[in-house]
């Protein structure tokens, strides 16, 4: 926050660009140096024993990890000719992850610390600890794919997508965006209402979907997913946060930023988040593809917020104040289901998988994380 402060509201230049590297390198040892931190670590370092060598992948029984992308067995074989440890893994990963994230951030808006403060918030966790795979499509998809997206250079990006798509299936998304993008070229008001519709639908559609798949009599890996993140029901309150955290605030944003005039093209397709979210109410295994789009929903949220920091009119230490407050409050949004117990998970609340940290230089143990792990 003090670098927010210091280079993204009072301007200042001197340091700027070695600060955001050490605080890009900061978040990279993070990731890379941690021991059997995040829901999914352990089962990554399981399966990364198992994969041979790159020199002798060509041998390996495929089969055997057929759930697993090819991308990623490639990626980790690759590792193990430096070393059998996972920690080389981890920090190639987190190396890879960071350093396209923030070179992504610094290229897309010029709020760069108040944006990577969100993305530590909203996102870090997630790409870093948690979803390994998807992590490495999804910043192949910002690296490279996102510029031809955007340039309409189909072709390329249609290479690019078909990379993202060899680390995790949830890039067939990808393959929509082009599409949806039509809608950009109309009215707020029909994205609005389309999106609505669908969320509000998506509700009932949803429970119906899961009460089909108990029935199934086929063992099919993607019924058997529908089913798990179909068990998520959320209550009343949830169902309204929700709907005002993935539909009402990203369309007032784009509506904040078009009436200003602020509106770039990565801006522009964050709305494309709001049709993925409105589409995983009645889909919960597709809710996993929003990511693709959150690093352009941090960029727009970013500007958003100093643009209204700009149109206050009040003294310096009230905006201080507001920024703060709205930082808090989407800290809130986003965390405050990391407090609650895990159903079946020994009274565990869902936030230990990432805390406490532990390092590789200690190589402790979480017990509750461990009993999470094994649930």
């Amino acid at each position: 926050m003090g670098l927010t402060l210091l280079y993204d509201v009072l301007g200042l230049r001197g340091g700027r660009g070695v600060a955001y590297i050490l605080l890009c390198f900061a978040l990279i040892l993070l990731a890379g140096l941690r021991y059997r931190v995040g829901g999914d670590t352990s089962n990554y370092m399981h399966t990364h024993e198992i994969f041979p060598k790159l020199t002798s992948i060509l041998t390996y029984d495929y089969a055997s990890q057929r759930s697993i992308e090819i991308g990623w067995v490639i990626f980790s074989s690759a590792c193990k000719m430096l070393s059998d440890d996972f920690v080389v893994l981890q920090l190639i990963h987190a190396l890879f992850v960071n350093v396209i994230i923030f070179k992504f951030i610094y290229r897309y808006t010029r709020h760069i610390f108040l944006a990577a403060t969100l993305y530590f918030i909203l996102l870090f966790p997630y790409l870093n600890f948690e979803i390994l795979r998807q992590a490495v499509s999804i910043t192949i998809f910002l690296g490279f794919g996102l510029k031809y997206l955007i340039e309409g250079k189909w072709f390329r990006y249609l290479l690019m997508s078909l990379l993202s798509l060899a680390f995790h299936y949830s890039a067939l998304i990808l393959f929509c965006f082009p599409f949806v993008m039509v809608l950009l070229k109309q009215r707020l008001i029909i994205i609005a209402m389309i999106s609505s519709t669908v969320f509000a639908s998506g509700i009932f559609l949803n429970n119906l979907l899961s009460n089909i798949v108990l029935f199934n009599p086929f063992e099919m890996a993607v019924l058997k997913k529908m089913q798990f993140y179909g068990e998520y029901n959320l209550s009343n309150l949830g169902l309204l946060l929700s709907f005002i955290q993935y539909i009402v605030v990203p369309i007032i944003i784009y509506a904040f930023l078009k009436r200003f005039n602020r509106l770039t093209d990565v801006n522009s397709l964050v709305i494309i988040y709001v049709f993925i979210a409105a589409v995983s109410s009645s889909f919960p295994i597709l809710f996993r593809m929003i990511y693709f789009i959150f690093p352009l929903y941090i960029i727009s949220l970013a500007d958003s917020i100093f643009l209204l920091l700009i149109r206050i009119k009040s003294t310096f230490w009230f905006k201080m104040a507001f920024l703060n407050a709205i930082l808090a409050v989407i800290l809130l949004m986003h965390t405050y289901e990391w407090f609650k117990k895990i159903e079946g998970g020994y009274g565990a609340r869902w936030y230990v998988r990432w805390y406490p940290y532990h390092s590789v230089f200690t190589r402790e143990i979480s017990p509750e994380r461990e009993a999470l792990l094994t649930f």
